[in-house]
C-alpha cells in the first residue's frame, strides 16, 4: 500500500495485544505466556526495536522515535 509523505500512521495497539492468533486466551491475565520466549532474553528497549515484530513481547511502549521515555535503554 502506498502511503503519501506526511501521513500519520497509528498502530492499532489494542488489536495487537488482544489478538487470539498470537496469544492463547488474550483476555486472561497470564504473565506466564512470555516464559520461554526470546523476548525475555532482551530488555524492553531491545524488544520494541526488534527487527522481527513477531518476536516482541508486547507493544505498549511503542517503537522508534515515540518510545516510552521511562523505558531503559540498557
Amino acid at each position: 500500500m502506498f502511503i503519501t509523505k506526511g501521513t500519520m500512521v497509528v498502530a492499532n495497539l489494542w488489536a495487537l495485544q488482544f489478538d487470539d492468533t498470537r496469544f492463547t486466551d488474550p483476555w486472561r491475565y497470564n504473565p506466564g505466556r512470555y516464559l520461554g520466549t526470546q523476548a525475555l532474553e532482551r530488555s524492553a528497549f531491545e524488544n520494541m526495536n526488534a527487527v522481527d515484530p513477531e518476536t516482541r513481547d508486547h507493544w505498549a511502549y511503542g517503537a522508534g522515535r515515540r518510545w516510552c521515555p521511562g523505558t531503559s535503554q540498557t
